[in-house]
């Protein structure tokens, strides 16, 4: 098998979003074995997982439609988790992910993982928004299409 991780014609920062979507996709894994309160959730961060692993595989092979799309939920996740964020901190009754969160302690880890999470977000969406990166993916894109 081929280690992509390896290759020397893939830019680093395509490598590091790659391992970042990778870590992204173990914690959704984590999140649906041990810690998902019902089937749905579970379920949910499952296929958000198994998503993840073809998000990284596709930048890693420099696939611009992988780019793009990697660039759109990036982009719509720093939209919406200062939203939920937000919304926490102004709710006394919040619900996340269908689950009711009580107590100071749920709150304050949910809100370091929504902060987290944006700015993981807002660096993959810089870093693949970033002009030597593009040109990687179109140079890729004009390769395949010659052949």
């Amino acid at each position: 098998m081929i280690n992509l991780f390896r290759s020397q014609n893939i830019p680093k920062p395509v490598k590091t979003v790659a391992a970042t979507f990778l870590m992204f996709t173990a914690f959704h894994f984590l999140y649906s074995f041990f810690f998902s309160p019902d089937n749905f959730a579970a379920v949910a961060a499952l296929f958000k997982g198994l998503f993840g692993i073809a998000i990284a595989f596709g930048l890693l092979k420099l696939r611009a439609g992988w780019r793009m799309l990697s660039v759109f939920i990036s982009g719509l996740s720093c939209v919406v988790l200062p939203i939920y964020f937000l919304a926490i901190i102004f709710s006394s009754d919040f619900v996340l992910f269908m689950t009711g969160l009580s107590g100071i302690n749920s709150r304050v880890i949910i809100e370091l993982i929504l902060a987290l999470g944006f700015v993981m977000f807002l660096w993959i969406y810089i870093t693949l928004s970033r002009p030597d990166v593009k040109k990687a993916f179109e140079s890729e894109k004009l390769e395949s299409l010659a052949t």
